[in-house]
């Protein structure tokens, strides 16, 4: 239960690791920063480039529903079980979903319209 809870607080920052790994392998490819509505992640050429585009969709995709309910069942096992170490469980537990509110946050933010131009 303790590696779940530590692999659900470096999901946020893995994902957002993994978008602007992409918006980079990007700037790669171009030769210049990729510019939200003229430069499609999709349409950019490059092994490294598909590669760093389908980790990241992979991540999104799949990665922030299972997010959810990971944290969810985690929550709920420490109050209904109470396992050895609930409380440290807990607290770790709301610190990823601490994480994911600061990536939300970040991502309305977008400093660089790295989001922007991914989901393009």
């Amino acid at each position: 239960m303790r590696y779940v809870t530590r692999t659900l607080c470096a999901f946020p920052l893995l994902l957002v690791a993994s978008f602007y790994a992409t918006w980079i392998a990007g700037r790669i490819a171009l030769g210049h920063w990729p510019r939200p509505s003229l430069d499609d992640p999709k349409g950019i050429a490059g092994a490294l480039m598909a590669w760093f585009y389908n980790l990241t969709a992979l991540l999104a995709g799949l990665g922030i529903p299972l997010f959810g309910l990971a944290i969810l069942g985690v929550t709920l096992i420490c109050v209904a079980e109470r396992p050895e170490g609930w409380r440290n469980r807990l607290v770790e537990a709301l610190v990823a979903l601490v994480l994911f509110i600061g990536f939300v946050i970040f991502c309305l933010w977008d400093p660089h319209s790295v989001l922007t131009w991914y989901m393009d």
